[in-house]
């Protein structure tokens, strides 16, 4: 197993794997539950402030894992509704100060809105310099890009 990303959440340490496994480590036992298996390379974990994690894979899968529930929900592309997930892999995901979570694409960027569960894009029709966006940095007055 070859991990790709670690991320400490409420639950304990998770570890994605280029194999598309998402682990909960318990450290103490020193032992291993897969907990998801999404079949492709995990590029990204991020906790939520809601105490979601989300996982990202290469191929464009976005994907959210209630940690107490146990309960998966995927984000899928829709052409006729432009507040749904883009598709594409993510560069970089971001929690802001605002507790906020953001995902980078080469479609631009992305907000996910907790309160309709959907999110909110931002591309150069917005104003952004270009729709690839690599990373995403907060200055000091909270600003997000």
């Amino acid at each position: 197993m070859t991990a790709s990303n670690t991320v400490n959440g409420r639950k304990g340490y998770y570890l994605g794997t280029n194999r598309g496994g998402v682990y909960l480590l318990d450290l103490r036992k020193g032992d291993a539950k897969e907990v998801l298996n999404l079949q492709q390379p995990i590029y990204f974990l991020q906790e939520d402030r809601l105490g979601f994690l989300w996982v990202t894979t290469m191929m464009g899968r976005l994907v959210r894992y209630d940690q107490e529930a146990g309960t998966v929900e995927e984000y899928l592309p829709d052409a006729r509704n432009p507040s749904s997930w883009c598709g594409e892999p993510v560069n970089w995901p971001y929690l802001d100060s605002k507790n906020r979570l953001w995902f980078a694409t080469r479609f631009g960027l992305h907000r996910w809105n907790p309160q309709t569960n959907d999110f909110t894009s931002f591309t150069e029709k917005q104003g952004l310099p270009s729709n690839n966006v690599r990373g995403i940095h907060e200055d000091q007055r909270g600003i997000t890009g």
